[in-house]
């Protein structure tokens, strides 16, 4: 798993812009830690975007 800024490296898409698709439900992330909030994205993401 990814942390979003992490993600954001591999995918070239801003962490602004993940944080959006997760609140609009278009690209949401499969694990957010409940502790700090972190958001988490895994490979499967990839083959979407």
């Amino acid at each position: 798993m990814y942390k979003v800024s992490e993600f954001s490296k591999m995918t070239g898409l801003s962490k602004e812009t993940l944080r959006y698709y997760a609140e609009i439900k278009l690209l949401e992330p499969v694990f957010i830690n409940p502790n700090n909030k972190y958001r988490y994205y895994n490979n499967g993401f990839l083959c979407l975007l």
